[in-house]
């Protein structure tokens, strides 16, 4: 039989176990309300991450548009520019031709009405050739 000293023994082991699970108990509890608070804390920055986001992209978005609207505007111009420099530039194109040709008449009709001698025309032309061959 168990005597009374053996009982108390084992009441004292009894209560230290318990003392030991009681303070591991504690440790896990003080961890768990830890990781509770983390998890709550990493709910919060996730919805507050969300709703930057939604609100970040909406007004991203946005300037995209503006700034897509703005470029097609800035296109539009150029093309017109464009369009008015193509004519401008068509307009001396025919200035230019017309103004050879009747550079091209005169001169023609120079040459022909005086019947210049190929020779006096070719001197000062030979005067010109000498002179540059000098140089």
């Amino acid at each position: 039989m168990t005597s009374m000293r053996d009982i108390l023994e084992d009441a004292r082991k009894l209560s230290r176990r318990l003392r030991s699970h009681d303070v591991a108990l504690d440790r896990l509890i003080g961890s768990a309300e830890d990781n509770l608070k983390r998890i709550q804390s990493l709910k919060q920055y996730q919805e507050a991450q969300d709703q930057l986001n939604s609100v970040g992209s909406s007004k991203l978005r946005t300037q995209i548009v503006l700034d897509l609207q703005k470029e097609n505007h800035h296109i539009r111009e150029l093309q017109q520019e464009n369009m008015e420099l193509r004519a401008a530039l068509e307009d001396h194109q025919k200035a230019t031709e017309l103004i050879m040709s009747k550079y091209r008449q005169h001169l023609s009709h120079l040459v022909n009405s005086s019947k210049i001698d190929t020779s006096i025309v070719q001197a000062p032309l030979q005067g010109v050739r000498n002179i540059f061959l000098f140089i």
